[in-house]
């Protein structure tokens, strides 16, 4: 079989952001849910790592949701999520 790259973060997010440069829960949702390789978006994202290395990745495994806060909607509402990511190589 082959070897697959796998990478796992928490990511701490919010149901709202003032700040476009930063993601939603939403949004992340939405990326996750993605299926087709060959769409538009295509499931297939780029991961830079701390190294500075890119990976095309796709995410792998479920998307758990826990709320860090007892609010659970706006910008003061935040989750965190643990996520895997698992490198997709060119055959």
């Amino acid at each position: 079989g082959g070897i697959y790259n796998e990478f796992d973060y928490v990511l701490k997010l919010s149901q709202e952001m003032s700040d476009p440069s930063f993601g939603t829960k939403d949004e992340l949702k939405t990326l996750y849910n993605l299926n087709n390789p060959n769409g538009t978006p295509s499931d297939v994202i780029t991961l830079v790592d701390h190294y500075g290395i890119f990976h095309s990745v796709k995410f792998a495994g479920d998307l758990d949701l826990n709320p860090l806060t007892v609010v659970i909607e706006g910008a003061e509402s935040y989750f965190y999520t643990p996520i895997k990511l698992v490198e997709v190589t060119d055959e």
